[in-house]
């Protein structure tokens, strides 16, 4: 099915609050999920996978001087701080061990190099895989548990999606809307004397 690009952001962000993540990490999950979707990433998928391990109520991780290492990383809590961590020198390196998605990591990266213009390496089995604003490739991203994180040069001309509709798997679609339906408000009467139901647009 087709798509346009806000209407995936929306839905996503939606999903992400009704999985009980709060608003702000709900916006991040949503930019990499779209982030990597505009690239022909499975940028849907990877926020399914997050949002089905669930909001975790700790992080565990571990510093030694400029290292730091999360062992059992939920991307939609913690990958946000590692990333900005990383951009603002705070560390040198990270480490992500056993995270429920590295894509969607990739897409959090992603969103901080194209809006600050940094580049980040992700080492994964030896291989060292560059994410900035362009396409990367997916397949080095999947099959492995642990992930080194490191600031790096970025490349010259910055990626520009030629296209402002994606192509969503159906069955990843009605998971997604599922969850986000679950911040929707039952249509009753009393409801809709409340103000609830839509308004200027599908999103409201």
């Amino acid at each position: 099915m087709i798509c346009s690009i806000n209407e995936t952001g929306a839905i996503l962000r939606k999903a992400a609050v009704g999985s009980g993540f709060p608003i702000g990490l709900a916006d991040v999950i949503s930019a990499a999920g779209v982030w990597l979707c505009v690239r022909d990433l499975d940028g849907i998928g990877a926020v399914l996978e997050v949002l089905d391990a669930g909001y975790p109520t700790s992080v565990q991780a571990r510093r030694n001087g400029a290292l730091l290492t999360v062992s059992h990383a939920r991307i939609g809590r913690s990958g946000v701080s590692l990333i900005e961590l990383l951009i603002v020198g705070e560390v040198e390196r990270v480490i992500v061990e056993s995270p429920d998605s590295i894509m969607l990591l990739a897409g959090v990266a992603g969103v901080a190099a194209t809006n600050s213009g940094v580049a980040f390496a992700f080492t994964l089995d030896g291989e060292s895989i560059i994410i900035d604003s362009q396409r990367i490739e997916a397949s080095g991203l999947s099959g492995s548990s642990r992930v080194e994180i490191e600031i790096t040069e970025p490349r010259l001309q910055p990626f520009q999606p030629l296209r402002s509709a994606l192509v969503v798997d159906e069955e990843q679609w009605e998971s997604i809307s599922g969850l986000a339906a679950r911040i929707y408000v039952p249509a009753t009467e009393e409801s809709r004397l409340s103000g609830a139901g839509a308004g200027l647009t599908d999103n409201d």
